[in-house]
């Protein structure tokens, strides 16, 4: 621990500093500090000329001391970015938590965050689900005690990034950007359930329960935002479907305390899976006659993009299911015409 510079300067001042019990001379008062020891210089004076501090001063100072050594040992401790990835396979996302795992199992103080930002493309429960995800993971598949990890929500940015962060007690956590608000007209997740809909393998969370309590606590955060909560169901299991929509509006209403005015429900068309779609609307919308709530939505984001020239740059296959060359070229050319990057029809199921 370095000598405090307050200390230092007392036997300069003719005041007994911390050696002072070493330096007694019959004679005189002889203070050498570790600063004299360095040049070779000795601060003597006469008995008489020295003003002898009261005890209780001395204990203030040393005190002080103390207090400004731990002040400067706590500054020393600081916050650790141990890793950052953007959107991997699942196996190679999990060799980065696999190796954070390991640094926490280290060290019981330490405090793991897991900061994530999404890109203005990712559907933002999906991103929740996916942080929240590598929590659970941690959690309960590498041992790491829950307590010891924090996951944060770090809003957008360019691109989807994912920082580990290691903070030892008493360092200040990793600091983030707001989490920016909302855009009403925003669909903020979607699950496709049922046999061969489901991911192969996935850390991130895949219930439909875990994407409505995201839901709703956006939906509680904001009370002036409305959700529109639309179940399309598979052309083989109809039923599932219709049972998948009325638990989830159960589960909103009564589970995760969404007031029944916030919410909309709609059962839609047929599809390849039974697909759950989470938007969030403005607090004046209300369905539309001669359509469906969610086509309004969809003709609103086409129209954006034909306004701001928006262009395609990915297409995606998603379920286990055989598509005609002719029905993935006409799919294509209406693409291409509507030149959007939100281009409803533009998923290819």
């Amino acid at each position: 621990m370095p000598e405090c510079p307050i200390c230092l300067s007392l036997s300069c001042l003719n005041q007994p500093g911390p050696e002072f019990l070493n330096t007694l001379n019959p004679e005189t008062w002889l203070v050498e500090t570790q600063q004299a020891k360095a040049y070779r210089t000795l601060c003597m004076r006469p008995v008489s000329s020295i003003h002898i501090m009261r005890t209780r001063v001395s204990f203030m100072v040393i005190l002080i001391c103390c207090l400004l050594s731990a002040s400067a040992t706590a500054q020393e401790a600081s916050s650790t970015k141990f890793d950052a990835f953007n959107d991997l396979p699942t196996d190679d996302t999990q060799a980065h938590l696999d190796l954070f795992a390991q640094e926490l199992r280290k060290d019981e103080t330490l405090q793991g965050f897991v900061v994530g930002y999404r890109s203005t493309s990712t559907l933002p429960g999906w991103h929740l689900r996916k942080i929240f995800g590598y929590f659970d993971y941690l959690a309960n598949s590498r041992g790491v005690n829950p307590g010891n990890v924090q996951v944060v929500d770090a809003g957008t940015a360019r691109t989807t990034l994912t920082e580990l962060w290691l903070v030892p007690g008493g360092a200040k956590n990793p600091k983030s950007s707001d989490i920016s608000e909302l855009i009403p007209n925003t669909r903020f997740d979607q699950l496709q359930l049922g046999d061969g809909c489901l991911p192969e393998y996935t850390i991130e969370l895949y219930e439909a329960e875990d994407a409505l309590q995201f839901f709703a606590a956006e939906l509680n955060y904001d009370p002036h935002l409305k959700g529109l909560m639309v179940v399309h169901p598979s052309r083989k299991h109809i039923r599932q479907g219709l049972q998948l929509l009325s638990n989830s509006k159960k589960e909103l209403l009564n589970l995760f305390n969404v007031e029944p005015k916030q919410l909309m429900t709609e059962f839609g068309e047929k599809s390849v899976c039974t697909t759950l779609t989470l938007w969030v609307v403005p607090p004046t919308f209300s369905k539309p006659r001669g359509t469906t709530a969610e086509k309004f939505l969809l003709t609103r984001l086409m129209a954006q993009a034909e306004k701001n020239r928006y262009t395609i740059r990915r297409l995606e296959f998603v379920g286990s299911t055989w598509t005609r060359d002719s029905a993935l070229g006409n799919k294509r050319r209406s693409c291409r015409r509507a030149r959007s990057l939100v281009t409803p029809g533009c998923d290819i199921v």
